[in-house]
Formats: C-alpha cells, sequence, structure tokens
C-alpha cells in the first residue's frame, strides 16, 4: 500500500500575504450592484476585481498585468482578450485604440452586443483594477441587459470621464 508523504505546506500562510473580506450581496441585482456593495471597503483607492468563474493562467499574473497599466497610465484598467464572432455576444465589446505592446485605450463597450453593435472581438474577461470614481456612477446606474445593475454600463461611463486601459492578457 503506497501512500502519499504529506507535503509540508501550512495552510494558513496564504492568510498571512493579505487582508481578506468579503461581503454577502442579499439581493441578485447584477454585478454593478455587487461592486457598489464594496464602496465602505474600498474608499478612495483604487482596487481590483476579480471574477471567480473565470480561471487564468499567465507567466505574468492578470492581475499583476493590470496593475502595471492602470499605475503606468494612471487610469483603470480591464482584462481583455479577442474572441470569435460568435462568442462576443456572451461578453462586452469594447472599442479600444493601441498604445503599445498588449494595452489599449478604451473609449467605449457594450454588454452582450448585438452584431450591429460590436465595436471590436476584444472581450472584458474577470478581471478590472478600477478607481473608487466607479462608486458615484453605480450608485445611479439604472437596470440594464437582464434588469440587473451591470458593471460594464457602468464601466461605459467611467471610460467616459476617466482614462481607461485594456490589456490583452
Amino acid at each position: 500500500d503506497e501512500r502519499a508523504e504529506p507535503v509540508g505546506i501550512d495552510a494558513r500562510a496564504p492568510a498571512e500575504l493579505a487582508n481578506i473580506s468579503f461581503l454577502r450581496q442579499k439581493e441578485t441585482r447584477g454585478l454593478g450592484h455587487a461592486v457598489w456593495c464594496a464602496r465602505s471597503f474600498v474608499g478612495d483607492d483604487p482596487f481590483a476585481v476579480l471574477l471567480g468563474d473565470d480561471v487564468m493562467r499567465a507567466e505574468t499574473p492578470v492581475i499583476g498585468q493590470l496593475i502595471e497599466a492602470a499605475t503606468r497610465y494612471r487610469a483603470s484598467a480591464v482584462g481583455v482578450q479577442e474572441v470569435s464572432p460568435e462568442a462576443i455576444a456572451k461578453y462586452s465589446s469594447v472599442k479600444v485604440s493601441p498604445l503599445g505592446g498588449r494595452v489599449y485605450d478604451v473609449t467605449d463597450m457594450v454588454e452582450k452586443p448585438r452584431p450591429e453593435e460590436v465595436f471590436s472581438l476584444y472581450a472584458i474577461l474577470g478581471r478590472y483594477v478600477l478607481t473608487p470614481a466607479i462608486f458615484d456612477i453605480l450608485r445611479d446606474q439604472k437596470p440594464g441587459y437582464g434588469g440587473e445593475v451591470q458593471l460594464t454600463d457602468g464601466l461605459k461611463t467611467l471610460c467616459r470621464k476617466e482614462r481607461m486601459v485594456a490589456v490583452d492578457f
């Protein structure tokens, strides 16, 4: 009977890397509402949003790439990848112009676009670094697609008020 030797990993070690807080969204009102609920935790600092249903593997962590771009360009940053024309309707289509390398300026976006609304095949995929200016926008954001407060609708307003970049991770 061969048994694996236990690996000497301290299960408490990750908890020492950061302060982790959570809150429960009491009613399903959309991702925009969920982000808005975090405003008391965030205060006046830029912050990251990582959606748990999107797992990314990259040599440089995706959120690290976004933090680097947000810092360099003094902007909010969204993680994007190019998707197929058939798949873009499941995501948000982002209007971009190249800045250099895999970084783009963002000037518009649309959630779950119809074919005539597609700006590009770049879709936001579950990673964001945002300025706290998003909270004032989300506070007054009307429900959009699916009757929910969409983060994309708030980001559309944000990219018109201040700089936003997209990183093709």
